[in-house]
């Protein structure tokens, strides 16, 4: 095994670790919400959580047992817990609402397309264009250039997708599993969902209060 591959597979383990981390952190913080912990309390209940998770039951830990499952954690797995974590636990806000919208929707509708090209609904197969160079590549970086001009901040995670696939710091060794996985695809739905949701109630109460002042 020469040096690269070693050091791949050593950056490999630190993506699973953080990954990990961060998702046992953003599921034990909310779970402390919703229970209504207070401060320390939450503070060592995710500190717990934190220690649980990387412990061997007795086969597995917690950890193995989640990798077992989602095996490789996406560019835009990564990018999503993130943003839910600077915004639960700083209350920075790392992407605009516009943004973060754009980034969900690019999940779940290049997820459908991935499913679709699987299951022969569509004409080729997309997810075969993955392991080497193709069109989807130029696309990729066009879409970058283009959220670069913009300073859109979706241009780091464009970025990232080429940067973390050329660097092979995943052990998928298809281009589209460095963008997107069933996790990322799964959180976009209920981000786009609850948006729609609110969007709603909002037209609903601004109608009602404008009929209000009218009346």
């Amino acid at each position: 095994m020469d040096k690269r591959t070693r050091g791949s597979r050593t950056i490999n383990g630190i993506i699973e670790f953080v990954s990990i981390a961060m998702l046992t952190v953003l599921f034990s913080y909310n779970l402390g919400k919703l229970f209504r912990m207070k401060k320390k309390a939450q503070q060592f209940f995710v500190l717990f959580s934190l220690g649980v998770v990387f412990i061997p039951l007795p086969t597995l830990s917690p950890a193995q047992y989640t990798l077992s499952l989602l095996p490789n954690f996406s560019i835009g797995t990564i990018a999503l817990l993130g943003i839910f974590l600077g915004k639960q636990l700083k209350g920075v806000k790392l992407f605009s609402s516009q943004d973060f919208a754009l980034l969900c929707a690019w999940n779940l509708l290049l997820s459908l397309s991935l499913y679709a090209s699987s299951f022969s609904l569509i004409a080729f197969d997309l997810y075969y264009l993955g392991y080497g160079f193709s069109g989807w590549f130029i696309i990729t970086a066009g879409l970058t250039l283009i959220l670069l001009f913009q300073q859109s901040q979706l241009f780091y995670i464009f970025l990232a997708y080429i940067i973390a696939f050329n660097l092979n710091l995943s052990y998928a060794n298809n281009f589209f599993d460095y963008i997107v996985d069933p996790l990322a695809a799964l959180i976009s739905l209920f981000v786009l969902i609850w948006m729609a949701v609110q969007l709603i109630f909002h037209k609903g109460f601004t109608r009602a209060k404008e009929q209000r002042v009218c009346n």
